[in-house]
């Protein structure tokens, strides 16, 4: 009977073995896979909230709205009223995004 006994319980030590190295990477997949989707849905609702404000702006947009219309215009096109100053502030380490609109002369022709 002992024998018999042993046998059972490296039999049973085994499967209990052989059940923990199945699950364990099983549920690591899992959990990867769970913070990939919770990543996932931010993603979702944080272009959602973008897609309606963009949504919002193409409506006020079409229908002529003279604030959304000179919005458009200062911050996409840059524009502004002849006498009017527009400063321009970078954080410190950011490269200017803003093209310069003042055309470079052409150089002089040299003179032998």
């Amino acid at each position: 009977m002992k024998g018999r006994d042993f046998a059972l319980i490296a039999l049973l030590g085994f499967l209990f073995l052989a059940g923990v190295a199945v699950v364990l990477p099983v549920r690591r997949e899992m959990d990867e896979k769970q913070k990939h989707l919770a990543i996932l849905t931010a993603e979702k609702e944080a272009l959602q909230k973008e897609l309606t404000l963009l949504e919002k702006q193409n409506e006020l947009l079409r229908s002529n709205d003279p604030h959304m219309i000179m919005r458009v215009a200062r911050e996409t096109y840059r524009y502004c009223y002849p006498d009017e100053k527009v400063y321009h502030f970078r954080r410190e380490g950011e490269q200017p995004t803003i093209p310069s609109t003042v055309p470079t002369p052409a150089p002089a022709p040299i003179q032998p």
